[in-house]
């Protein structure tokens, strides 16, 4: 996490921590859902959407 917070503020760091745990919990809640849908291609877009 340290390092994701040193890209996105090295000059100040303690709000940017806050965005950078958002950031992954928004990467880590696209992975889970593009697992339980049924539709493959669905799967797909929601990973290719979490990319951009």
């Amino acid at each position: 996490m340290d390092e994701i917070v040193g890209h996105l503020a090295p000059e100040d760091p303690v709000p940017a921590r806050g965005k950078a745990l958002g950031l992954f919990e928004l990467m880590a809640e696209s992975w889970q859902l593009s697992r339980v849908v049924f539709d493959s291609k669905l799967a797909d877009e929601v990973l290719e959407n979490a990319l951009t």
